[in-house]
């Protein structure tokens, strides 16, 4: 589902990170500001 490698990385050790992510993608977030916003 995760397209880029850094949300991938970021969902590996997160059991929220996928639920995060799809929220995000479901909002319109494009994969640059998904990136942005796991990285804080």
């Amino acid at each position: 589902m995760c397209k880029n490698k850094t949300a991938k990385r970021e969902a590996f050790g997160n059991p929220y990170a996928y639920t995060v992510l799809q929220n995000l993608k479901d909002a319109g977030c494009t994969d640059e500001m998904v990136e942005e916003f796991m990285a804080l």
